[in-house]
């Protein structure tokens, strides 16, 4: 089963953190910039789905004491924090769970577990060419073509594993000693289909290219870099 997680991007403004809006129906935040399925991200943010032994910057904090969560929903404050004032006279702390979904259904779901935050200047500062070990099954052609380019990045396609009747998997250390250039003349008869388990060694900047090129830079769009957080929690 997968596992998601569950962003609120804030920013502090004259002492008062609110929420950065992505629009006003539930189609838009589906496709928030932090929350999309990346495993090794998820493990810098939260140590959620951690299996690299990445070194996270906030596992299991909690959210902060000036987070609203009620029952698992984050009430979204640009527009539902008003009604609910006016309704309930409380700025949070006594909001029920009818009142959050009657004001806003959009609420944002927080998830079930792992809840923590962390700063964009924790991830500025973060040592992000930490080299990670990646593990992976790769078929025969792709992992000669990888090979023969030097290892760079990763094999045109890949995956943790590989099974079937006409599968073999093979370790990469009991393939013959041979010179990369004539790897693809290497006559594998183990089955139809070969698979090769090998691993990679690169940079987590690489591997999380995307939240390390579009969305730390978007953060830094918002605000300083203490005034500027993301709080978020995990299911599955």
């Amino acid at each position: 089963m997968g596992c998601d997680i569950h962003p609120v991007v804030q920013v502090r403004v004259s002492g008062q953190w609110q929420d950065v809006s992505l629009g006003s129906d539930r189609s838009e935040r589906s496709e928030h910039p932090v929350a999309t399925q990346d495993y090794e991200v998820f493990s810098v943010l939260a140590d959620v789905r951690n299996q690299w032994d990445i070194v996270p910057i906030g596992s299991c904090r909690g959210v902060p004491y000036d987070f609203q969560v009620v029952e698992g929903f984050h009430p979204c404050l640009d527009h539902s924090g008003k009604v609910l004032e006016e309704r309930t006279g409380s700025s949070g702390v006594s909001w029920s769970l009818s009142d959050a979904m009657d004001a806003c259904q959009d609420c944002i779901w927080m998830g079930e577990h792992s809840y923590t935050w962390v700063s964009l200047q924790e991830l500025l500062d973060y040592n992000w060419d930490a080299i990670v070990h990646e593990k992976m099954t790769v078929l025969w052609v792709h992992y000669v073509k990888w090979v023969q380019a030097g290892r760079q990045g990763f094999p045109q396609e890949w995956c943790a594993s590989a099974s079937g009747s006409n599968v073999v998997v093979v370790a990469e250390a009991e393939l013959p000693s041979v010179p990369i250039e004539e790897l693809h003349n290497v006559k594998v008869e183990y089955g139809k289909q070969v698979y090769v388990k090998t691993q990679t060694a690169l940079p987590l900047s690489y591997i999380c290219g995307h939240f390390c090129q579009d969305v730390i830079p978007w953060l830094q769009t918002l605000g300083e870099s203490n005034d500027v957080r993301i709080v978020m929690g995990s299911d599955s």
